[in-house]
């Protein structure tokens, strides 16, 4: 099983889409935001506890649960970060301005974006319908549920309730 994640962390499409500094690297950052992609795509949020506790119980449910669906959640998350890679590579996850994206790697755009993609990916005919993808993302940045969650003050255990719903609804076909 840690092999397995550890295959996920690897994966040179999701590096390229995050973009991170080395301290980050350093800190396991991108490790965490695995395991985060992980856990909002494929499980309710528990909004009681704090988003560390929750990462933690869904850490310990890959570890130990008995029919966790390796292959599926693998196949899932190569295609979305396939996708992304190839639509925006590094600026996947950084704010769109109007004309590009641009500054630096943003956690709300991290959770928007790819867990909204990985729940409609498969309605997508790709790669011939990624310009659509295209504009959803630029278009994310306008939307007022997105900027409301998003914005400075916002935390996670506030942000992720209202936006992993929004983003799973706005990134339908």
């Amino acid at each position: 099983r840690y092999n397995w994640f550890n295959e996920l962390a690897t994966n040179q499409n999701f590096l390229e889409t995050l973009s991170l500094s080395d301290r980050l690297y350093e800190e396991q950052y991108h490790m965490e935001l695995l395991l985060r992609f992980i856990a909002l795509a494929h499980y309710e949020y528990n909004h009681k506890k704090d988003v560390g506790d929750y990462l933690d119980d869904i850490n310990e449910d890959i570890l130990n649960r008995e029919n966790f669906e390796f292959q599926n959640v693998k196949e899932n998350f190569e295609l979305t970060f396939l996708t992304l890679n190839r639509i925006l590579g590094e600026k996947s996850f950084k704010k769109f301005n109007g004309t590009d994206f641009k500054g630096k790697f943003l956690e709300s755009a991290f959770e928007a974006v790819a867990v909204g993609i990985s729940a409609n990916i498969n309605s997508y005919n790709l790669p011939q319908e990624d310009d659509i993808l295209l504009t959803k993302i630029q278009h994310l940045y306008d939307q007022e549920t997105y900027n409301q969650t998003s914005g400075s003050g916002s935390n996670a255990k506030s942000r992720i309730p209202k936006l992993v719903p929004f983003s799973k609804q706005y990134f339908s076909k």
